[in-house]
């Protein structure tokens, strides 16, 4: 497929046929021409070996839920691809960098018991000026505004870039429809809107581990799957928050397209705090009550540090910047880390017989995507 295209994927149908049609879809990336380097790649980004990243996707695998483990079995049947090698295609590129003995356990000593590589800033020292390797891990900004209007950076791995884009609509029956933007081949969900108008998507925030409770656990990007497609309005989420636990935590924006209704989730493991939209909103990857207003201890923030971004995010919107200009700017894009770059942004107005979802995918080389890739329309999928 074109880097330069984001095509409109429709996978309708029970878990088993969505699968196989996804499956065949994404056949050529599963051949080891593609495969191989990719994960390759991935394993060079987290300093593992082959056989590390395997027993983490295998025990990640092992904790979805059984209608997503149908999907992805089926999506190796379509793609003719061995059912290891699907699962370790949708899961490279949230492993855990070192050399974990268990999915998503915490890294290595030398980082201090805090993973990077997956975004999370040192509890309770998040405004730090921090080596740039610390600073540097995946993040993501966003502006939630009256409308409602939405603005998104997802800042992650450049190398993921390599499978391209897409806008794929899961229409499983007996669930909500759902349109979910961003990577080619996945299958969860970072940014998207169903048929009853929810908008959500997710940033990473720091949370401790917690141990197993009574209380289902589900990987935190097909918790936002299994959300959309069960969920209609800001108070469903917020009881599914309680009710469904994560495997990391999450900041939820999220917004009700036929309400004007809009709230951030902050979402740690187990439990969880909601701000409704009252005026408008800013978001990176730390506690927004937290966020300090002392220009002096502002001015202690790495450039790019979640603390940073969210100053210069809240600048641009007390100057009444549109939404594209806001994420695009100058300290709120991620622009320079080695791996790492804004790779994909999207925008959604509420407005006219149906809302306006645009997006903009970033590329391999590096180009970001809000202020250099090209902004597309998105075909609102929806009838009705």
């Amino acid at each position: 497929m074109p880097l330069d295209e984001t095509p409109l994927v429709r996978v309708p149908g029970a878990p088993a046929d969505a699968g196989l049609a996804h499956g065949r879809l994404i056949a050529d990336q599963l051949k080891p021409g593609f495969l191989e380097p990719y994960l390759r790649g991935f394993c060079e980004i987290k300093r593992l070996t082959p056989d590390e990243l395997g027993r983490q996707a295998e025990a990640w695998f092992a904790s979805l839920p059984t209608h997503f483990q149908t999907e992805i079995d089926a999506m190796s049947s379509g793609a003719r691809a061995a059912a290891a090698s699907v699962i370790e295609y949708l899961f490279a590129d949230i492993a855990a960098s070192g050399s974990p003995d268990r999915a998503g356990a915490a890294p290595r000593e030398q980082w201090g018991g805090w993973d990077p590589s997956a975004g999370q800033q040192r509890p309770g020292d998040w405004e730090r000026t921090t080596p740039r390797e610390l600073v540097d891990g995946p993040m993501c900004s966003a502006m939630l505004l009256p409308g409602p209007r939405v603005a998104r950076n997802c800042d992650w791995y450049t190398h993921l870039l390599t499978r391209g884009t897409a806008a794929v609509l899961h229409d499983t029956p007996g669930r909500i429809a759902t349109l979910a933007v961003g990577i080619f081949g996945d299958i969860d969900v970072d940014t998207g809107i169903n048929a009853a108008g929810l908008w959500l998507h997710a940033h990473t925030l720091y949370a401790k581990p917690r141990a197993r409770t009574a209380k289902p656990r589900l990987s935190w990007l097909f918790w936002l799957r299994e959300c959309l497609e069960t969920c209609e309005t800001l108070d469903e989420v917020d009881a599914m928050l309680a009710r469904v636990e994560r495997d990391r935590g999450i900041i939820l924006i999220a917004a009700e397209t036929t309400t004007g209704r809009g709230a951030i989730f902050e979402a740690t493991i187990d439990e969880h705090t909601r701000d409704d939209m009252a005026g408008p909103m800013c978001a990176t990857n730390h506690h927004r009550r937290k966020h300090p207003d002392d220009p002096a201890r502002l001015a202690r923030s790495a450039p790019g540090s979640t603390t940073a971004r969210y100053e210069r995010l809240r600048a641009r919107t007390r100057e009444g910047a549109d939404l594209v200009s806001a994420i695009a700017a100058e300290g709120v894009e991620m622009r320079t880390p080695k791996h790492l770059r804004t790779i994909y942004a999207a925008t959604l107005e509420a407005a006219g017989p149906a809302p306006r979802l645009r997006f903009s995918a970033g590329r391999p080389d590096g180009t970001p995507a809000s202020s250099r890739g090209r902004w597309r329309d998105i075909p609102w999928p929806f009838a009705g």
